[in-house]
């Protein structure tokens, strides 16, 4: 599996506003609203918390690879 097989350019965000975990989070949900299906970018952010309560998703130099789990969302690829 390839990370480059699943990021898409537009789901990619190199000048963040955000100034502390949840507001990047936020910021990065509102980009996966309409690709995941979902009617609220806070379902996305509450996945991706849940996820980082089991072990951070950083990479470290900055860069974080935040993901998360639920069933009914599906990127519409």
């Amino acid at each position: 599996m390839k990370i480059m097989d699943y990021l898409k350019e537009d789901g990619v965000i190199s000048d963040l506003q955000g100034i502390d975990k949840l507001s990047v989070l936020n910021e990065l949900s509102g980009v996966l609203v309409k690709p995941c299906l979902s009617p609220l970018a806070e379902e996305i952010t509450e996945a991706v918390l849940n996820r980082e309560k089991l072990e951070s998703t950083g990479i470290g130099e900055g860069i974080a690879i935040p993901h998360g789990r639920r069933d009914r969302f599906r990127l519409d690829r």
